[in-house]
């Protein structure tokens, strides 16, 4: 049976308030014991937490600018000839696919690091 309950105010708080039960109830644990694995299981967190804040971040600014720049920028032009195609194969046309890939892929990219930060803050 395991019962571990801890808060985000600090570091003391949440060892202070660590309620480890890691043995079965006939056996007894340090209370050092018991502090040492709440100190890694928090240092694990800190940890975790700024890694997915270093990766998650940035993923998220460049991915946001690319798509930016790919709805700005790629997009076909009204003079291009892309009216000359029939609306069944408009997907065809070589500028319009690779805006439509870029587009997909970076907006892809952008949920994916908002949501990796959501688990940073999260957790």
């Amino acid at each position: 049976m395991s019962d571990f309950s801890s808060g985000k105010e600090s570091e003391t708080t949440n060892v202070m308030h660590c309620r480890c039960r890691l043995t079965p109830s006939g056996r007894k644990i340090s209370r050092l014991n018991t502090e040492s694995f709440c100190y890694r299981l928090l240092a694990f967190e800190l940890l975790m937490d700024t890694i997915l804040y270093i990766i998650a971040g940035p993923l998220f600014l460049i991915s946001l600018a690319a798509h930016l720049f790919v709805k700005l920028r790629l997009r076909p032009k009204d003079n291009s000839d892309l009216d000359e195609y029939y609306h069944e194969f408009e997907d065809s046309h070589p500028e319009l696919a690779r805006y439509n890939k870029l587009s997909r892929l970076t907006f892809t990219a952008a949920v994916i690091a908002a949501l990796l930060l959501f688990l940073a803050v999260a957790l």
